[in-house]
């Protein structure tokens, strides 16, 4: 599946082969069940404290992943109602499990886009966490 032009920051058309959509609908539940698994027994007061001044609580963490969904959906039907641009192929520069080591690696720091930040944005952990899991599984059942 290709899909960023990062040059132009165009979203080229999509086709997801059986594999493809196997593969995003495993990988998505498996980060699901991951980040419940991550904060199941963790208190309110550990999901809300700031470890550092320019840290991220775990509750931002999790709304800025609810927050990156609800673009990636946005994303996926916007795209959807487009034609296909097979001649913008050789545009791709970035592919799906490239962008995927990207976003996961934590070893350098990357600033996130201003209406992807989550502070303020949910009432509570457990609100960031409700939107994550709906969305989630929303991404889920549309890449099935």
């Amino acid at each position: 599946m290709e899909i960023l032009s990062p040059g132009s920051r165009n979203v080229l058309q999509m086709s997801l082969t059986r594999d493809e959509r196997e593969f995003a609908s495993e990988y998505l539940d498996f980060t699901r069940r991951l980040l419940l698994d991550s904060v199941t027994g963790v208190g309110k007061a550990e999901l809300e404290t700031r470890k550092g001044p320019f840290e991220w609580t775990i509750a931002e963490c999790i709304g800025h992943l609810a927050l990156a969904g609800d673009l990636t959906w946005q994303v996926l039907h916007d795209l959807l109602r487009q034609p296909p641009t097979p001649e913008k192929a050789q545009e791709v520069r970035v592919r799906v499990k490239q962008i995927m080591v990207i976003m996961t690696d934590r070893s350098r720091r990357l600033r996130t886009l201003p209406h992807l930040q989550s502070a303020g944005r949910f009432a509570s952990a457990d609100n960031a966490l409700d939107h994550f899991v709906r969305q989630r599984d929303r991404l889920i059942a549309f890449a099935k």
